[in-house]
């Protein structure tokens, strides 16, 4: 599950060290100046100087009850009170928290958190998942976003459901333009190797994925026709236009995932674009394998070489001299 520290959204430290609390949390003149002008009931006064220091810290609103009571006690000895003010626990439910809130957002210069400022971040999340796959990227897209429109933060939850909802929204899309670009003929090519033959106990799907294995002669040859067919069912054609490479990666591991049962479940879009990279990726891997191969057989040619030259040498070395 993916949580707020493994992103940039900001969350409070629960035992800040002092160097924090005077950095992060101490009130400068002007914000003293600012609060004492709107406020002198001590508990109105330090929830609003509260609100002003955690929000400029992480963007958003917390409860004064969620704030550590190290840092409630260093803004109120910042604001001149020696002892947290007895009130302060009310602070949450009133209706002066409301009005602060809006003179903090005033104060530092941003907008609330509104329809516009979804649509927002929507869009930002959208842009960042057609070219970023992992979750944490998307949101710290959005976050970006809404920093340089001086956006109020929402709660990351709302962050974490716009990047899910992003991130399948853009697969669709990329689902449904392969599947567009793929002939009748290339469908039927990929939808074939789902289906198991009455005779085999493997479908051709499991042979897609198969793996080469270690290098020997009669490995080789196989692999070689193993190649031949991979080619014969791409068919030459490029249906990947405009598809980031980190999204084909990700479509032919999944893939990859996947035997032919679970294939057949899936929707005919993804299911042929998921089977379209997967032989890309297929495609792809043999001119590796096969240097690998080459490297390895001739490795073993020179060791069988070098073990036949030090056996001759010792032979030679051993025979007593006339």
């Amino acid at each position: 599950m993916l949580s707020p520290s493994d992103t940039s959204y900001g969350v409070l430290n629960t035992s800040p060290s002092m160097q924090e609390l005077d950095q992060a949390f101490t009130p400068d003149l002007f914000e003293l100046i600012f609060a004492g002008q709107r406020t002198r009931q001590p508990a109105s006064l330090v929830g609003l100087l509260l609100l002003l220091k955690t929000f400029q810290r992480l963007g958003y609103f917390v409860q004064v009850s969620d704030i550590p009571l190290s840092v409630v006690r260093h803004v109120s000895r910042a604001a001149g009170f020696p002892n947290v003010p007895e009130d302060l626990s009310g602070y949450d439910s009133s209706t002066t928290r409301r009005e602060h809130m809006a003179m903090v957002r005033s104060y530092a210069g941003v907008t609330a958190f509104d329809r516009d400022a979804k649509k927002l971040m929507l869009k930002a999340c959208v842009e960042a998942a057609r070219s970023r796959e992992d979750l944490a990227d998307i949101i710290n897209s959005a976050i970006e976003e809404l920093l340089r429109g001086y956006r109020e933060w929402p709660a990351f939850s709302t962050l974490l459901r716009g990047a899910r909802r992003a991130r399948s929204t853009v697969k669709l899309g990329y689902y449904s333009r392969i599947a567009r670009s793929l002939d009748e003929a290339a469908k039927r090519r990929l939808l074939v190797l789902l289906e198991r033959k009455a005779q085999d106990r493997r479908t051709d799907w499991d042979a897609l994925k198969m793996e080469p294995g270690r290098p020997t002669v009669k490995r080789i040859r196989c692999f070689l026709r193993h190649l031949d067919w991979l080619k014969e069912l791409a068919g030459g054609a490029n249906p990947f236009t405009g598809v980031p490479v980190v999204k084909l990666q990700r479509f032919a591991a999944e893939a990859r995932a996947l035997n032919a049962a679970r294939m057949g479940e899936v929707m005919e879009n993804k299911r042929c674009a998921l089977a379209a990279a997967l032989l890309d990726r297929r495609c792809g891997e043999p001119l590796t394998t096969v240097g690998i191969w080459s490297f390895v057989l001739c490795r073993r040619c020179t060791t069988r070489r070098m073990n036949s030259y030090r056996r001759s040498r010792r032979f030679i070395c051993s025979r007593p001299r006339s």
